[in-house]
């Protein structure tokens, strides 16, 4: 897009010198040397008229290539955050809580407080297991990302360069390339905690799963309701992919969606209005 634009500006400029000094040759200096040259001038602008058309045109042609990469990129940003899924609070039920619910109920009703105890610790512990073990499947996805080679990514921004529109490469930017980088310096911050995790022999989960708590509040809608009170969704389950958790102890329903999905998804079509002049483009 640059040198057909550098062209195209190159060309508009020998075209309107071309033209005017041939105007002024003929019409004013009129001599015979300046009615040749003023022929000449005009040769020039024909030429500069073919050349500004053909710039344009390859111009425009470059554009969709390079939007189509693009659009390309956000579907592979997209993809790179479907292995992030939303990491559950920790956190179990009380005792008490744990034995109102079930405490009439099969085979609980029968078995001993100790028993009940023993149980509910068990419970708890397989709870933690599981959230811990899920936890590392994330921090590995993290990693993915963190090491991702986005060279190409913002070679495409940089190959960015409008005739008509300065102001839309920074919108483009801000809203593509900016909030990718922005982003992925949030991961990359809590990446090398990750690394550190996984190369140490006793690696700290308490923290580390307060990073991936921390991390997926920047990438995930979170909506909670009590299950005693079913209303409906705010958010319109429609138009996203969303995960439904359920806890009958705590009374308690809640859903996640992946939100960074949704928004490369989203920017996959806005780019394709840019790229096909659509505004109904829907990808």
């Amino acid at each position: 897009m640059k040198e057909n634009k550098r062209l195209f500006y190159f060309a508009i400029i020998i075209s309107i010198l071309s033209l005017g000094i041939s105007i002024y040759l003929n019409f004013k200096v009129k001599t015979e040397v300046a009615i040749y040259i003023s022929g000449i001038m005009l040769n020039i602008f024909a030429g500069s008229i073919i050349l500004v058309v053909t710039s344009l045109i390859y111009y425009f042609s470059e554009r969709r290539k390079l939007f189509h990469s693009i659009m390309n990129q956000c579907l592979l940003l997209r993809n790179s955050f479907n292995d992030i899924e939303y990491l559950e609070d920790i956190s179990y039920c009380s005792f008490e809580e744990y034995y109102e619910y079930y405490k009439n109920q099969e085979p609980f009703s029968k078995m001993s407080m100790k028993e009940i105890k023993k149980l509910y610790a068990s419970n708890k512990e397989n709870h933690e297991e599981k959230i811990y073990s899920k936890m590392k499947k994330i921090m590995k996805a993290y990693l993915v990302i963190d090491n991702l080679d986005l060279t190409e990514f913002y070679t495409l921004y940089d190959s960015l360069d409008f005739i008509f529109s300065k102001k839309k490469k920074i919108e483009i930017y801000n809203m593509l390339f900016g909030y990718t980088k922005e982003l992925r310096d949030k991961i990359r911050e809590k990446a090398y905690h990750f690394n550190i995790y996984f190369n140490s022999v006793n690696g700290n989960k308490v923290v580390n799963y307060q990073f991936v708590r921390e991390l997926q509040e920047n990438l995930f809608y979170y909506e909670e309701q009590k299950l005693s009170n079913r209303v409906k969704w705010k958010k319109d389950l429609s138009e996203c992919n969303y995960s439904c958790y359920y806890d009958n102890i705590k009374d308690k329903a809640y859903i996640t969606s992946n939100e960074i999905i949704e928004y490369y998804n989203q920017l996959f079509v806005q780019i394709g209005k840019i790229a096909y002049f659509d505004k109904k483009y829907n990808g």
